[in-house]
């Protein structure tokens, strides 16, 4: 069990931001991670480390990430694969794919042989990853087994962020009022933005933003 939210092409400020991040916290103390696109379009950052969302916002990550972002994704790993005391946390990024993972997959060592990819990771987010840079979203869809709500960025495009579940883990979706949108692992993780919907993201569909 893991957490993950985001927010895209919002107008949000520091106390949205952080309280999105506490909240997936309930998922998964063990480790939390970032990616941020600035609208200055300096390049996608992250940051990670294996600490909880509780540590990161203490030590000022909010100040460090900013408001001025056109997408903000959030990951908070509860660690059912590799060291909990290394960082190799969600976000993971292989070649130019950046994916925040909730779930457990079953064959990730079997994807990652089929897919000719030596292990860079201890977790099994790796072979999501991968499966995204080397084939495509319908192609993990069909072979990548387990549990799998997603979200993730693509390099080369990188003003677009992309959503799907398998069903395994649930993924909500909500439509601000301001035009723009956030996502959290559960519904309640999303009461405290001024929303116009929010509805659970439909098993198999890629919802691109």
């Amino acid at each position: 069990m893991c957490g993950i939210g985001g927010m895209y092409n919002t107008e949000y400020d520091e106390w949205e931001h952080n309280e999105l991040f506490l909240l997936i916290a309930d998922r998964g103390m063990h480790a939390s991670g970032i990616a941020w696109l600035p609208r200055k379009q300096e390049g996608i950052m992250v940051t990670k480390a294996a600490r909880s969302s509780h540590y990161l916002i203490a030590r000022g990550i909010s100040k460090y990430v900013g408001t001025n972002n056109l997408w903000v994704m959030q990951h908070a790993r509860y660690t059912t694969q590799g060291s909990t005391k290394n960082n190799y946390n969600n976000p993971i990024e292989y070649n130019e794919i950046i994916v925040t993972h909730n779930g457990v997959l079953q064959n990730d060592y079997e994807i990652l042989n089929e897919l000719g990819v030596t292990r860079r990771y201890e977790v099994d987010s790796e072979a999501i990853a991968a499966g995204l840079s080397l084939r495509n979203w319908r192609w993990v869809l069909r072979n990548v087994k387990g549990s799998m709500a997603i979200s993730w960025v693509d390099r080369e495009v990188p003003e677009n962020i992309n959503l799907m579940t398998n069903g395994g883990n649930p993924l909500y979706i909500a439509e601000l009022v301001d035009g723009g949108y956030a996502w959290a692992s559960l519904e309640y993780m999303l009461d405290h933005f001024d929303a116009v919907d929010v509805y659970p993201a439909e098993i198999g569909v890629k919802y691109t933003l």
